[in-house]
C-alpha cells in the first residue's frame, strides 16, 4: 500500500508540515507567555502550553480521523448544509445591521 496514494487517506508530506508548524508555534507560545503565567498562575509556566499542547494533539487526531473518511458522502448533504450556511450568515449579517440602530 503506498501511503502517498489518494486511497491511502493519510498524506505524509502534509501531515509532517502540519507538525512542524504546530511545532513552531508550540515553542512561539512558549518564549512569549512563560514569564506572565509564571507570575500570575501560581509558579507554573507551562499554564499556557499546557493547554494549547492538549487542543494541538486533540485537532491533530482529528484531522488523521477526517483524513480516513470519504468525503464524497456529503454530496448527499450539500443542499441541506449550504441553506444551514446562508440562514446562519443571514442571522448574522441581520443581526449586526440592527445593532448599529437606536
Amino acid at each position: 500500500m503506498n501511503l502517498f496514494s489518494v486511497r491511502a487517506g493519510l498524506d505524509i508530506p502534509f501531515l509532517f508540515i502540519i507538525l512542524v508548524l504546530v511545532s513552531i508555534g508550540l515553542v512561539m507560545l512558549f518564549s512569549s507567555s512563560y514569564a506572565y503565567a509564571y507570575h500570575n498562575y501560581d509558579g507554573d509556566s507551562f499554564y499556557f502550553i499546557k493547554r494549547q499542547a492538549i487542543f494541538a494533539v486533540l485537532g491533530i487526531a482529528g484531522m488523521i480521523a477526517i483524513s480516513y473518511f470519504d468525503y464524497h458522502h456529503f454530496h448527499k448533504l450539500t443542499i441541506p448544509i449550504f441553506d444551514y450556511f446562508v440562514a446562519f450568515t443571514w442571522c448574522c449579517v441581520g443581526t449586526s445591521c440592527r445593532s448599529g440602530r437606536t
